[in-house]
């Protein structure tokens, strides 16, 4: 009997829903907080968020064939090990794009109609109208990483009158993109927008890619927006970007370090918004998961001695890294 660990916080009736439509595998749950040691050895499948899966785990998971990452980012697994094992790795990408978006908006229209600034003023009762909210109407965006998720932030860009320029490895034509540009031409764009919105995976390639050059390469009223991973930004160059007024501000939800320390420097720069890595949580994100889980456990249950990864969902490529 096959065996799935769910090692997320999955409720009663969705475990039960699984065990009805698939009577024939035995599925165990795990909270995400508890250790799962004493039942690696014995389970085919691990359902996870991925950032909790170490080396030592795959060498335990003897049995291990297939890890399905409840998340879009998979660069925390340890690839060596899970390509050594043969294991594949699906994830959830896709299922974000909407609620990421709105975060990119709720942070880029409380950028542009100085939000803050009156919320501020309101706090003390102060009626003050010399501070001037601005207007996205024809301002750029570039969107740095055109998947899923960038092409949902171009597709409610475009209804705010705004021009999108992306940025992938290869250029295509892409829906909702106005302009398309290579990885080798991202300075440029960071030169023409005035909001650069971060969506790119971690890789080796993209690690540290928002350096010191790429922040003087932005206009000085240009505006950051991280959603993407932490380490894509070297840190001690934004903070410098930002307090030298190199670019007008950023917005992030991902970080180096998780938690964010409480006595990092970044919490009280100006011109900046913290959110704790929650762009991407919303209602029913567990039920989303388990629709793509579920599509997939169907064809490896029906062809578990010669897997068809072609005909699975979001089977993540290794070299690629998403």
């Amino acid at each position: 009997m096959t065996k799935v660990l769910f090692h997320v916080p999955i409720r009663e009736e969705q475990l039960k829903e699984l065990e009805k439509d698939f009577p024939n595998v035995e599925f165990i749950r795990r909270n995400s907080e508890e250790s799962v040691e004493d039942l690696l050895p014995a389970i085919d499948i691990w359902v996870t968020y991925g950032m909790n899966v170490k080396k030592e785990h795959i060498d335990l998971a003897k049995n291990l064939k297939w890890i399905a990452v409840y998340s879009a980012g998979v660069d925390k697994l340890p690839w060596t090990e899970v390509q050594n094992r043969n294991i594949f790795v699906t994830n959830v990408r896709g299922i974000h794009r909407h609620c990421i978006a709105e975060q990119v908006f709720a942070y880029v229209l409380s950028h542009e109609r100085k939000l803050i600034q009156q919320q501020e003023q309101q706090k003390n009762n102060v009626w003050d109208r010399q501070i001037k909210p601005g207007s996205l109407y024809g301002k750029r965006m570039g969107i740095i990483g055109t998947g899923a998720i960038g092409q949902e932030i171009a597709r409610k860009a475009k209804a705010f009158d705004m021009r999108t320029i992306g940025v992938r490895k290869t250029p295509k034509d892409t829906e909702y993109m106005d302009e398309m540009y290579s990885l080798e031409k991202f300075h440029q764009v960071l030169s023409l927008s005035d909001y650069v919105i971060m969506v790119l995976p971690l890789t080796l390639e993209t690690k540290h890619i928002m350096d010191k050059d790429a922040f003087k390469a932005m206009k000085r009223n240009g505006y950051f927006v991280n959603i993407a991973r932490g380490e894509v930004v070297n840190t001690p160059d934004l903070m410098w970007a930002i307090e030298e007024n190199i670019i007008a501000g950023a917005a992030l939800d991902v970080f180096e370090e998780e938690p964010l320390p409480k006595d990092h420097p970044l919490w009280s720069l100006e011109n900046i918004v913290i959110t704790p890595h929650t762009a991407g949580l919303f209602p029913d994100y567990i039920k989303r998961s388990n629709d793509i889980f579920k599509y997939n456990l169907e064809i490896y249950i029906k062809n578990r001695d010669g897997i068809e990864k072609e005909k699975m969902m979001n089977v993540v490529d290794p070299k690629k890294g998403y």
